[in-house]
Order: structure tokens, then C-alpha cells, then sequence
């Protein structure tokens, strides 16, 4: 498939060159600068290696994109550390593929060289027939391309939460017995159920719990935010999932804090595909609740499932629009700026209309906001009031002035601030559609979320 004989080698070779641009510069304290000008470098493979199903025209195309795309990602800021990607990757990349035998008796690699140990080496591994493959000639724009069909590449279509790892461990429990497709589907949650349970352990285990940097931010699962424990931990919890515990707002008796009211708040996000346009239409509610505890000196709990899509989407927005852009990662000064106060005054043109009082009732459990409040932060009109609302407490410049006045965070620093967080998160992996998400929120007038009104507290 494309993703894996084009995309994959083509980025590969991106990537050699530019950590050999920073191995030239003396990048972690690397001693190539000195190598080279006396001729002594270790090899360093900097070529564009294909599989043989890509053709001679289309090649070409390749070899005079790829320095493009070098320049691109050396002058993005995509790569926060450079001096840990020069101390990682201490050999080139190389992609190899594994596809059918023609025979069906197993696979066989393509162009595997003798030299291999001098390559970090991606093993690029597809389904589909090679013999089919080759049957299937298109011709687009003129130029001849073969299609291999079946890759299967979007995982997160089909895979229900299961990765490699997991699938290597439970190959066989998950497709022994020739199963029907809902049996296999059956397996498939009962093996990521034990997954999750095992890697977090019962009190949360290191996997768990991510501190973002020095943000004050923390990434976690579901058992992370697990009450009375997470209030030993954290100032504010907020639970993007469509479930919460029964004790939510209950604190640890004694309380290390005189109390936890208005600390909680829940962003009621279904996960997955049942997920239509709820984090769009909540995600400027969970960026305030964030906003606010963040200048009240708070550390903040983000949580979901399983730590890895909805309460990741909602820190990269936080991370894009509240901390400076470098590593490590730390807070805008001015976020205290971004007061309970400030924010009432946005929605209501006083300082007191989203305080919770005997004629305001209070959202939620325990959120701290008034549902008034809470309503006005909702959709389209809640994003542009909390997004106005930020950029006037931090002074923010916005980027893409050219269209339509400009944005706070486009793609560009969006998957910036995902490469910052996964310095800390390991486990963030985003969804195409929760990026898109994300992509909406902030560049797009057709704002998915409806306006309807916030769900009765």
C-alpha cells in the first residue's frame, strides 16, 4: 500500500537528512562536525530506498520531493529535541518490506541487503497478495502506478483499541477456533480490557499518570482520577468520558485541602465513533475549567479511558494555546491573567455572572460554575467567547492572518504541541478523527457542534 512503499521510505530518508544536519552541527554532543571535515565520518546513508513495485517515473517524483520535505520538517520545530533524536538514532533508517510469497507459503523480504546492521531498520510488513498486486495496473494522470488492495492501514477503523503489541501477545486466543467476525470482535475487547487493567494496576500504576513538563498539567486514565486518591494529587480533575464514579467530588478524609467543591468537572465525551460532536461542542468548557485552575495555581488532572484520545485532544489545545512553544514545556506567564473572574466577565459583562450562588445553580457536581455559565460556553458561540477570551489574557498573535482574519493554533502548531506532549506521554495516540476535531475547533467557521443548550446540571 501507498503508506507503507511510499509514505514510510519517504520520510525515512526526511528524516536521515535531517538528523545529519544536525550531527553536522554538533547536535548532543555529537562529534560528526568534527568527523567530517577530516574526512572520518561513520557511513551515513542519506538515499531513497523503494520497494521494486514503485515505478521509474514515480521514483523520480520522490528523489526531488524528498529535500523539500527535509527542509520542511528541519525548519517546522516538529522535532522538539534534537539532541535526543541524534542520540537515538544513532543509525540510519531503513524501511524493508514483507510481502505474500507468490506460492502463499509465507512472506519474503524485499531488497534485504547483507549490510542491514548498518540501518535501523522498519520492517514494513503487508497483507495484501503480491501476485494480485501486480495484476492491478492504474494509470493516473498519465503516469502508471500499481495498487496493492487490503492493506487494512487506518487501525483505529478497525483495530477497537488494539495495538501490535497487544496483538502479537493474544494472536491466538484472539483468532483460534475459527471465530465469526463478532466472535473475533468479542476477543479483541476482552483482550484490550485486560490490557488497560494490567498496565494500570490497581492504584494506577507508572503507566497511568503522565506530568506534562512543569505545566502543572497532567495526562492519566480513568483510574487515575479515581476519587478520594486523585484529590491527594491534584487541585482540579477534569473526566472527558460519558462515565463518572459515584464519589466524584468526594475528598480524602482528612482533606490535605479545606475542600474540593468546584474543582470537578465532567466533558461528557463518548469514545470512539459514538463520539459524534461532543468534544467539539464541550471542548472551550474544558479549556476554561482548565484556564482558570491553571491561574489559580492548581495542578490539573485530564483524564479519559485510557489516557490515550479524548483527554489527549483536550491537552493539546491547552498546550497550543496556554504554554510557550519550546522544551521543555512550561506556562505562559500571563495565564493568571485568565481569572474565574475575567472569564464570567467575557460571558456576561460582569464578574459575577457564573458564580454559583442561591439564584445560580451549579453545573454538575461539582464544577464550580454556574450552568448559566456553562451554557454559554457551548458550541460554535462558547468557542469563539473562550477562544476571544484567551487570546485577549495572553495576548496571543494568530497565525494564518490571510484567511479569514487568522486562528489561534492551525495544524501546523497543533501537531507541534502533539510531538511536545508525547515527550511526556508516551501512550498519546490521537485518532485521525479526534485531530480532526481539533482542526475544526480552531480553524473552521463550520463549527460542528450545534448550539444547542448545555445538558440540564
Amino acid at each position: 500500500p501507498d503508506s507503507l512503499s511510499r509514505t514510510v521510505p519517504l520520510w525515512a530518508c526526511a528524516l536521515n537528512r535531517v538528523c545529519a544536519r544536525y550531527r553536522s552541527e554538533g547536535v548532543g554532543g555529537s562529534d560528526t562536525a568534527v568527523a567530517s571535515a577530516a574526512g572520518t565520518a561513520p557511513f551515513w546513508d542519506e538515499r531513497l530506498h523503494l520497494p521494486p513495485c514503485v515505478g521509474e517515473e514515480e521514483r523520480a517524483e520522490m528523489e526531488a520531493a524528498v529535500d523539500s520535505r527535509a527542509d520542511a520538517l528541519y525548519g517546522s520545530g516538529a522535532v522538539v529535541d534534537p539532541a535526543r533524536l541524534v542520540r537515538t538514532l544513532a543509525r540510519p533508517l531503513r524501511a524493508y518490506w514483507a510481502v505474500h510469497s507468490e506460492d502463499g507459503a509465507g512472506f519474503s523480504l524485499d531488497g534485504y541487503p547483507p549490510d542491514r546492521a548498518a540501518y535501523s531498520v522498519v520492517v514494513c510488513l503487508s497483507c495484501s497478495c503480491q501476485a494480485m498486486a501486480r495484476r492491478r495496473l492504474d494509470v493516473v494522470d498519465g503516469t502508471e502506478f500499481r495498487y496493492a488492495p487490503g492493506a487494512a492501514d487506518d487501525h483505529e477503523l478497525w483495530s477497537r483499541g488494539m495495538d501490535a503489541e497487544l496483538f502479537r501477545r493474544a494472536s491466538t486466543e484472539i483468532l483460534g477456533g475459527d471465530p465469526s467476525d463478532a466472535d473475533v470482535d468479542a476477543r479483541i475487547d476482552r483482550a484490550v480490557a485486560a490490557d488497560v487493567a494490567r498496565r494500570v494496576g490497581d492504584r494506577g500504576g507508572p503507566r497511568s499518570l503522565s506530568a506534562i513538563a512543569g505545566t502543572g498539567i497532567s495526562v492519566g486514565t480513568r483510574r487515575a482520577g479515581r476519587p478520594p486518591a486523585c484529590w491527594t494529587e491534584f487541585g482540579a480533575v477534569l473526566n472527558v468520558t460519558d462515565a463518572e464514579y459515584e464519589d466524584c467530588a468526594t475528598a480524602p478524609s482528612p482533606s490535605p485541602s479545606p475542600a474540593v467543591a468546584g474543582r470537578y468537572l465532567q466533558m461528557p465525551v463518548a469514545e470512539g465513533k459514538r463520539d459524534r460532536h461532543g468534544l467539539e461542542r464541550w471542548m472551550a468548557a474544558g479549556l476554561a475549567f482548565v484556564a482558570v485552575h491553571l491561574a489559580e495555581g492548581r495542578k490539573v488532572l485530564v483524564h479519559c479511558n485510557q489516557g490515550r484520545d479524548r483527554s489527549v485532544a483536550v491537552t493539546i489545545a491547552a498546550v497550543a494555546l496556554l504554554c510557550e512553544p519550546e522544551t521543555p514545556l512550561r506556562l505562559r506567564w500571563a495565564v493568571r491573567n485568565l481569572t474565574r473572574k475575567s472569564l464570567c466577565r467575557a460571558a456576561f459583562g460582569d464578574g459575577d455572572g457564573g458564580d454559583v450562588g442561591t439564584e445560580r445553580k451549579e453545573h454538575g457536581r461539582s464544577s464550580g460554575m454556574s450552568a448559566a455559565l456553562v451554557e454559554k460556553l457551548m458550541g460554535r458561540k462558547g468557542r469563539d467567547l473562550v477562544l476571544a477570551w484567551i487570546e485577549d489574557g495572553l495576548g496571543l498573535g494568530r497565525v494564518d492572518v490571510k484567511a479569514d482574519g487568522g486562528c489561534l493554533a492551525n495544524k501546523e502548531t497543533l501537531r507541534k504541541a502533539l510531538h511536545h506532549l508525547l515527550q511526556y506521554r508516551e501512550e498519546a495516540n490521537p485518532t485521525r478523527a479526534t485531530m480532526q476535531k481539533l482542526n475544526r475547533f480552531f480553524m473552521s467557521s463550520r463549527h460542528e457542534a450545534s448550539d444547542r443548550p448545555a445538558p440540564k446540571a
